[in-house]
């Protein structure tokens, strides 16, 4: 017997100087994630900035092709150049953008698989934690 089969749970966790609001929506055999990081003393915006994978590209090509939507900054650059957003990429229907002052996660992993959901908060904390060494970088 299966307890809560279909589900969703909203929750804020402070991480550093980062805020992020994790939206887990699940049913009995994927979990969908959307998670938005916020840096709490950022005053500029990001450059809107979208990257997807491209599964019929993927396919077709036998490795991994990505869409690129959105203007170039030292900011999208990273998340092309890191390899903690590749990681993040591979997971299904795997979405990075970043709006106003946010940067949001989306993807999907199957429920029973524990370690990938690890995972994604690690890389998550490791991109904020690039993200922080570029912004001090470019201010000092």
């Amino acid at each position: 017997m299966n307890l809560f089969p279909v589900g969703n749970k909203t929750f804020i966790e402070k991480n550093k100087n980062w805020n992020l609001e994790i939206n887990a929506k699940w049913n009995s055999r994927r979990i969908n994630l959307s998670i938005t990081s916020k840096k709490l003393n950022f005053n500029k915006e990001f450059i809107p900035f979208s990257i997807k994978k491209a599964p019929f590209l993927s396919f077709i090509a036998r490795y991994n092709n990505y869409k690129f939507y959105g203007k170039s900054s030292r900011v999208s650059d990273l998340f092309l150049e890191s390899p903690f957003a590749q990681n993040l990429l591979i997971s299904r229907k795997a979405n990075i953008e970043l709006n106003h002052k946010n940067w949001i996660y989306k993807g999907q992993i199957r429920r029973k698989d524990k370690t990938s959901l690890s995972n994604i908060f690690i890389l998550i904390e490791r991109l904020n934690e690039q993200i922080d060494l570029l912004i001090d970088k470019r201010v000092t």
